[in-house]
């Protein structure tokens, strides 16, 4: 007798969440990053962009604890100025 195999394949939801290639298709879209005043990073949408695109790239962080996982990435990776980080208290 011959066994079936059902093959799997793993999707994007299921891939582990890479918070950098996440980053470079959020800029792709013509999107930014920025910071408050507080140093929490804020999601800046390109209204004149894929607006589209942008709120479904936007959905992926609502699953799974991948927004916690972006936010500790760029509070890791916050770019240096030079009078020291941004969003720094003195």
């Amino acid at each position: 007798m011959a066994s079936a195999a059902i093959v799997l394949r793993r999707t994007s939801w299921h891939d582990h969440f890479d918070p950098e290639t996440w980053l470079l298709r959020w800029h792709r879209l013509g999107n930014a990053v920025a910071w408050d005043v507080s140093g929490q990073p804020m999601l800046c949408m390109n209204m004149l962009g894929d607006e589209d695109a942008s709120t479904k790239l936007r959905g992926e962080l609502d699953w799974g604890g991948n927004r916690n996982l972006l936010r500790r990435w760029m509070a890791a990776h916050r770019p240096v100025s030079a009078f020291g980080q941004i969003g720094a208290r003195a």
